[in-house]
């Protein structure tokens, strides 16, 4: 078998509650034996290796429950922008509606 993709998803592992479509997305992915899906955590996203980054609603990981968590994420994620840019990941963007 060749080398998996690793992604890394904007979500943790689906739990019962979990939007369908994430789940459906989930079960889709770890279907594809050429995958390896890792679910979210700031720690893989910053210093895990991985080859895709499949960003699912990009506002949740910005966002907090309290000013101080919010501020938290938003330069996490700006800092995993920033690593995204240097280590030559290229960004696609695809809107529907």
């Amino acid at each position: 078998m060749s080398k998996q993709i690793a992604v890394l998803q904007s979500f943790p592992e689906p739990q019962a509650t979990t939007n369908p479509y994430i789940t459906m997305l989930w079960n889709s992915l770890t279907a594809v034996d050429e995958l390896k899906v890792i679910t979210f955590t700031w720690r893989d996203a910053l210093l895990g290796h991985y080859d895709v980054f499949h960003i699912h609603w990009p506002e949740i990981l910005v966002s907090g429950r309290t000013p101080l968590r919010k501020a938290v994420r938003q330069v996490f994620f700006i800092v995993l922008m920033l690593r995204l840019a240097s280590t030559g990941h290229r960004s696609f963007e695809r809107f529907t509606t």
